[in-house]
């Protein structure tokens, strides 16, 4: 087992990395050693994205575009990209013709986020970081070569949200910079595609009553039914009402009293629970009232022809039930609100909203529960906060620079070589006694986080989205 010490000298410790970004340290917390904090150093350029895991990254989706005639590309969850005519030129600034490939993915969650290796703060604040509401790539191609926008073009992206509010700003990731570059803002809008498929779903019809034979040694009741009232009942015929409670209360031939009242007012109700075979009978004259409990019930060939209707209906209705859920489920996949950008230029996009929470900063170290053979420099620990939209990334470089708001649901995990990954989870963080890290980072003190082996070599999206909601 080997523990990763930062034993970076007071000149390595200025030149970090985070979140595959450079960063100035953070200035907003007094347990921030301020002899690290020199804002006059240089900072260790990096490539801004960065994926973590070997071999496997967020997929592209790929759509074929006729470059003269534009497109309008949707989305199973209710994304909408809009493609004019004559939008892309070459690397010459030739205008193309012909099919063209435009490549496009999403990320909504820490998942997608951590797999695509896509910073969540700016080199140059330390102390912000993204909350996003939904983040896209977009580039274009022709055999395999890179496109370009038309300088009189704009496409038009229309991008699901699956997060209310009116507070974030649309970005732009400048790359070379490794910076969000704010490209502006607009109020979301409802997607009325979904509002109209939910408005066009198909009622499902009645659950027929399953007919019941008559038990001759229950009491039944000759009651005079308008069976346009029961839907479920469709199809039976002269059928009586026999008792179905179990108490002696409910009881007619138990209460001789109820014979002889004029009941003035008869009211027959289904069961709240949807359980068709018994119905609630009220019996109301002045003060008097008499509940029990009743169920329809047939004799002979009543009995063979209603159960041969009841097999019908009752195959139509769970045809129509199902039908229902299959459309629900696929209606639920489309988001119910759609943020819009026109967009100049191809590549990464993130409509979010800086947050700047009272962190704790100290110097971490971290027992990764087995030995790491190869180059340390290959993990990146990834920190979790809030509802799995804000990512925050270290690496060894900066791993005396961690720092984590004790007042969010935090949970983290470290990508090792080889996709393997084990974690500190939501109840671990719970676990820690925040005074005593606060008085030691302030004594300049490191604290070390002793991460747990998930069990789990990541392979796909699924696989890390269930490691991450098992952290809490």
């Amino acid at each position: 087992m080997i523990s990763f010490r930062n034993t970076l000298t007071l000149f390595l410790a200025i030149l970090f990395v985070f979140s595959s970004c450079t960063q100035q340290a953070p200035t907003n917390d007094l347990s921030v050693d301020q002899k690290v904090l020199d804002h006059e150093a240089q900072p260790l350029l990096v490539k801004a994205v960065n994926p973590p895991f070997e071999n496997f990254d967020v997929p592209f989706n790929d759509y074929s575009v006729n470059a003269v005639e534009g497109k309008v590309i949707k989305l199973k969850n209710g994304t909408v990209i809009k493609v004019p005519k004559n939008a892309f030129v070459d690397e010459n600034g030739n205008p193309i013709e012909g099919d063209v490939t435009i490549k496009y993915r999403e990320f909504h969650d820490a998942a997608s986020i951590i797999a695509s290796g896509i910073p969540m703060a700016n080199r140059d604040d330390y102390g912000k970081y993204m909350e996003t509401a939904g983040m896209f790539e977009i580039n274009g191609e022709v055999n395999g070569k890179p496109i370009n926008v038309a300088p009189d073009k704009t496409i038009e992206v229309n991008m699901a949200s699956f997060v209310q509010g009116n507070d974030f700003d649309f970005f732009y990731l400048d790359e070379a910079e490794c910076k969000w570059v704010t490209k502006g803002k607009t109020e979301p809008v409802v997607n009325q595609v979904r509002v109209e498929k939910e408005k066009a779903i198909a009622p499902v019809p009645s659950k027929p009553a399953e007919p019941a034979k008559r038990n001759k040694e229950n009491f039944v009741f000759d009651l005079d039914i308008n069976y346009s009232t029961f839907p479920e009942l469709k199809g039976f015929k002269n059928v009586v009402w026999e008792y179905a409670g179990s108490k002696d209360a409910e009881d007619p031939e138990k209460n001789p009293w109820v014979f002889k009242t004029d009941w003035t007012s008869v009211e027959l109700l289904p069961m709240k629970n949807d359980d068709l075979s018994k119905y609630v009978l009220k019996l109301r004259s002045g003060k008097n009232t008499f509940t029990t409990y009743v169920k329809p019930v047939l004799s002979g060939n009543d009995y063979e022809a209603a159960m041969a209707e009841f097999k019908k209906l009752n195959n139509i209705y769970m045809k129509a039930k199902e039908a229902m859920k299959v459309e629900r489920e696929r209606i639920e996949q489309e988001a119910e609100l759609l943020r819009e950008f026109q967009i100049a230029d191809f590549g990464i996009f993130n409509w979010d909203i800086w947050k700047m929470p009272k962190r704790i900063a100290v110097k971490a170290e971290f027992d990764f529960d087995e030995a790491i053979d190869t180059d340390m420099n290959k993990i990146s620990v990834f920190l979790v906060s809030g509802d799995n939209r804000s990512v925050i990334r270290y690496t060894p470089k900066n791993f005396n620079m961690f720092s984590f708001d004790p007042n969010e649901e935090n949970r983290m995990l470290a990508i090792l070589p080889g996709n393997k990954v084990v974690v500190f989870s939501k109840e671990d963080f719970k676990k820690l006694n925040i005074e005593s890290i606060r008085k030691g980072a302030a004594n300049g003190q490191s604290f070390k986080f002793e991460m747990k082996d998930s069990g789990e070599v990541i392979s796909s999206m699924d696989q890390l989205r269930h490691v991450i909601d098992k952290l809490g």
